[in-house]
């Protein structure tokens, strides 16, 4: 979520379509703000606000996806999946790379469980906790 606070602030305003909601985000002010407001329900991933498994899963629950990279390994990941699928191993560049610290100092306790609730599958499925950054 501050990952995506953050692209919502500081990138999301390049966007034409986006420009209108980025300006609404930015001026609610705070992380804290920002995770409250109503409209984080809806836009909070670009489009709909969700736990990941509703992209990768079918109607039963099922991961149908091969293989999810996740963001903060991408590097050793996308070497991972090169190597098992034999494919030459094209360099990743880094971009709408945003700027901030670490992601516990942004929480209060409601809004870490907050968080906690809505993205209970995501968090439980691959391994996620507040401690670990």
């Amino acid at each position: 979520m501050v990952s995506s606070y953050h692209w919502w602030i500081q990138l999301a305003g390049r966007h034409k379509k986006l420009e209108l909601w980025a300006e609404h985000f930015r001026g609610l002010g705070s992380f804290d703000a920002w995770i409250r407001d109503p409209k984080v329900l809806e836009m909070v991933n670009e489009f709909r606000a969700g736990d990941l498994s509703d992209w990768t899963d079918d109607n039963a629950g099922t991961c149908i996806v091969h293989r999810i990279l996740r963001f903060e390994n991408l590097g050793k990941d996308w070497v991972a999946l090169c190597d098992e699928e034999g494919w030459a191993l094209p360099q990743l560049p880094v971009t709408n790379a945003s700027k901030r610290s670490d992601f516990r100092g942004y929480y209060t306790p409601e809004t870490a469980q907050w968080v906690a609730t809505k993205f209970q599958t995501t968090i439980d499925r691959y391994g996620y906790d507040f401690d670990t950054p």
